[in-house]
């Protein structure tokens, strides 16, 4: 069991999905790859909330099922690195 998400690097999956911190969000190869795609750029935020209202920005101009999945496995990953267990 992980209790701290610092340690959760690398934890399960395969290697496209483990979750890695990259500057200071925790995303997977994956979403690293759409992030770079469509040039939202992650390594400037200061948690996986503040890059949710990026992704959430660019949503409102164009729908895009890629990022919207990002946003929603964000969210979900926030809650659980928030929330005191």
């Amino acid at each position: 069991m992980v209790n701290n998400i610092d340690n959760i690097d690398g934890i399960v999956g395969s290697s496209d999905n483990y979750i890695h911190k990259i500057g200071n969000c925790y995303l997977t190869k994956n979403e690293e790859e759409v992030l770079n795609r469509y040039d939202i750029n992650y390594r400037l935020c200061k948690n996986n909330k503040e890059l949710i209202y990026l992704i959430e920005e660019y949503l409102e101009t164009d729908n895009n099922d890629e990022l919207e999945w990002i946003s929603t496995n964000l969210a979900e990953r926030s809650y659980y690195i928030d929330t005191n267990k």
